[in-house]
Order: structure tokens, then sequence, then C-alpha cells
């Protein structure tokens, strides 16, 4: 007898009575997102590799102080648009199909007007002391990428509306690839430089906006309409999002911020080494994350708190697993990639995964109140952090560099998990053990899940009656 596990989902985690149905099975999203961070992580760590190897530590730093500007002040500037576009489209408030061209044009508007600004900041200093010493040229080609970099900001929040998270996936794949492909012709041909590497990185972005188009166009079929009536609709919600967007990608990488003004571009350079490795501590829970918010965002108040619980449950078992053994191999794994110049680097990944394990689960809590429509809530969470961090940042980093920047990391991201499970603690009563130990009743939804994707239905012979039995709702 075949199950509908997607039924029995629905019928222990209840969709709200405005929710369409999904487009995907969540964890076909999520299995999707996961190989796709590891294709993306792998081309990117291989396209890292000939870049810094060829650069060398101090171009690498320049490199890196650029690549910011584009992954962390440039979103800034939309002041939350993208995130009211996916916040309204997933309830249905706005019919994205026939205002996605009206958005476009304001989006591609600001991607063309924040350019000049940019360029004078990061001549006189304002983006960090290591951009001020980049040749002018270089910073007007990283510049070039303002717009397309917003519009594919723009198009995926529409996809994910959709669901369509293989799509977007897809094309960040492509994207990755050809970055890389072309990284590989060029250390073929001569030795990359750092004009190379940004045209690497323009031309994998250019491409993502062609396959958004693509995507938008022929799979979701939006139309040649124009919605101005609600052009600045997003941003009733976006901007509440937008606050909360800032204090969070800020703290997320407030380090990299105060470094790009406080080192120079060699010691900046080995440390985004170490930190880029790192990053595969939160790679798994980060492939479900923003699934968990689409759940969340069309489900009733209690099932959404237990659904947040199961997924702290799986974060922080599979975060700490990556976390140890990264820190094991850290040293090693340095040398070996990226060769004894950025030895350092190994010890920046010892100090800085541990709170990669907390900043993974603060963000389940993160996605928890943006999900119920209170993403205010999660400012507090990222005050605290810079709070903790602050003081720590400057006692530690002009004494101990890099190694006080990854430690100081650590300690504000444990002070901003802890301060998220207070909140949900004290408005949900969710208990603290309620977040550890993967139980029976997770792994029997996993499996229920697993069983909807082909590829994995093979593996298991659960009778129905069984299945129906689960219950995670106690």
């Amino acid at each position: 007898m075949r199950v509908d596990c997607q039924k029995i989902l629905d019928q222990q985690f209840p969709l709200n009575s405005t929710t369409a149905k999904l487009r995907e099975n969540p964890v076909t999203s999520s299995l999707s997102n996961l190989f796709s961070a590891w294709i993306r992580y792998g081309t990117r760590l291989v396209a890292g590799i000939l870049v810094a190897r060829s650069l060398g530590p101090e171009l690498k730093g320049q490199f890196s102080n650029l690549v910011l500007i584009i992954d962390l002040y440039l979103p800034f500037l939309l002041f939350g648009y993208a995130g009211g576009v996916l916040y309204y489209g997933i309830r249905n408030v706005i019919d994205l199909r026939t205002f996605f061209w009206t958005g476009f044009v304001l989006v591609l508007s600001i991607g063309l007007v924040v350019v000049p600004p940019l360029f004078y900041l990061s001549q006189t200093g304002g983006l960090g002391t290591i951009a001020a010493e980049v040749d002018p040229f270089e910073i007007g080609l990283i510049l070039s990428i303002c717009p397309s970099a917003l519009l594919n900001q723009y198009a995926q929040r529409v996809l994910q509306s959709f669901h369509m998270f293989r799509a977007a996936n897809f094309r960040e794949v492509v994207g990755s690839l050809t970055t890389l492909v072309y990284y590989v012709c060029t250390a073929c041909i001569s030795t990359i430089n750092l004009t190379h590497a940004i045209i690497g990185l323009a031309i994998g972005y250019y491409l993502q906006t062609l396959l958004n188009l693509i995507f938008v166009i022929r799979i979701i079929g939006v139309q040649n309409t124009w919605d101005w009536a609600n052009i600045f609709k997003p941003w009733h919600y976006g901007i509440r999002v937008w606050l909360n967007f800032i204090i969070s990608r800020s703290s997320e990488q407030f380090d990299h911020i105060v470094l790009t003004f406080l080192l120079n571009p060699q010691a900046y350079g080995i440390y985004t080494v170490g930190v880029s490795l790192s990053s595969m501590v939160g790679h798994i829970p980060n492939s479900y994350a923003q699934v968990f918010f689409n759940q969340v965002a069309v489900r009733e108040v209690d099932h959404a708190v237990r659904l947040y619980a199961m997924a702290q449950r799986f974060t922080f078992a599979f975060t700490t697993a990556v976390a140890v053994l990264l820190a094991i191999v850290a040293y090693p794994l340095v040398r070996f990639m990226y060769g004894t110049a950025y030895g350092d680097a190994g010890m920046v990944i010892i100090l800085y995964t541990p709170g990669l394990i907390f900043q993974a689960a603060a963000r389940m809590s993160v996605k928890l109140y943006a999900g119920l429509g209170r993403p205010l809530k999660n400012s507090l969470v990222y005050f605290v952090g810079f709070g903790v961090s602050l003081p720590f940042y400057i006692l530690l980093i002009p004494r101990f560099g890099i190694f006080g920047a990854a430690a100081a990391s650590s300690i504000a991201y444990f002070a901003a998990f802890a301060f998220s499970f207070w909140q949900i603690h004290r408005e949900f009563a969710v208990k603290l053990r309620d977040l550890f130990g993967v139980r029976r009743e997770d792994l029997q939804v996993l499996q229920q899940q697993l069983q909807k994707v082909p590829v994995f239905r093979r593996f298991f012979t659960v009778p129905a009656n069984e299945i129906s039995k689960t219950s995670i709702t106690e």
C-alpha cells in the first residue's frame, strides 16, 4: 500500500487555510539545497584555492574585501524589498506572476543608482582601508556586478515563493561552475591576477541573471503586465525585515567588517581562508533553513513551534559532528589545500567552528519568528550579538589579530543563540532539552519524507499502518 507521507506531515503540522499546495516536497527541497550547496561549496573551494595560490595572501585580502562589498553591503540597499516579495508571494497577497516586471524595474534602478556612492566610499576608505588600496579600475569592475547581484536576489525570492528551490539552486550551481571554468582556463593560459578574479566572479553573476529570467518566464509564466499599485507594497513587510537583515548579516560578518579596517591585506587574506573552510559547518542546516521558513509561514503557531524543536535537534547533531571533524584536520587541511603561506588559517578554524554551531541554531530561531510574521523580534537577538562581540573585538583583535577575531565571533554567536532561545522559551515554553538529541519520531518523520523522493523510496519498506502510527506531537 502506497502512503501519502506529505499528507501525514500536514496532518501533524497542519497548513493554514490560505496556503496553496507546495510545489516541492520539503525534504526534496532540502536535499536539493544540500546537494547544490555542496556543489557550490566544492566549486568555490577549488576556485578559491586557484585564486588564493595565484594572488597570495595580500591580493587575496584585497579580493575578499571587494567581494564583501557585493555579498554584504550591497543587499542592504534593497531595504528589505526582496524579503517582502517572498513573504507576500508565499501568502498570495501579491500575485507575482503579474507583479514580477514591476519589481524587476525597481530593483534594476536601485542597482544602477547605488554604483556611484559605493565607488566614492570605496575610494575614501568608507568600505574598508583594504579596499581603498585597490586600483579604481578594479573597483569599477566589481561594482559593475551591482545591478545583476540585486536582480538575482529579487528573482531568487520570487522562485522561493513558488517553492522552486531546485530552480534557484540550479542557477547558482551553474554560475559557480562557470566562474570555476573561467579560472581554470585563465590559469592554464597565464596567471590569475586580481582583474581576472573579478571578471570570473562577474561572469557567474551575469549568467545567473540570465537563468533567473528564463526560469520566471518559462516555468513560472510571469505575464507582461504592470502592477504599479503594489510596487512599494513589499516594503510594508520588508522594511521591518530590513533592520533585522542588516543586523543579522552584519552580526554574522561583523568580524569581516572590523578586520577590513584594522588588518593589513595579508592578514585578512589568511583569515578569510579559515572562515571559508569553517563555513562547511552550516551547510546542512542552511539547506533546510529556508524550507523551514516556508513551512512555518503557512502553519499555525503551535505546530510551527514543534517543527522548530525538531529542526533544532537535527541542526545541533549535524553541526557538532562537522565542527569536531573539521577542527581535528584543520592544520593539515589548510597546508595541503592553500600552502604554508596560509598556515595560520588552521587556528582560525579551530577557534571559529564552535561558534558556528550556535550560529546555525540561532538562525533557526530567527526563521521561526520571521515565518510567524514577527521579524523585529530577531533584531534583539542580533543586538545582543553585537553588544557581546564589540568589547571582545576591541580587546582581542589588537592583541591577537585574526585569532582574537575568531574567538570573539564564537563568543558572539553563542550569546545570540542563548538570547534567542530565552525568548522562545519564555513565549512558547520550549525547554532546552527539547533542542538536543534526535528522537525516534524525528527519524520516522524524516523517513516519511524521504519516501516521497523516488531515489530513496526503494530503501524503505515500512508498512503503511506503521507509518500512520507515527506522531511527533508528544
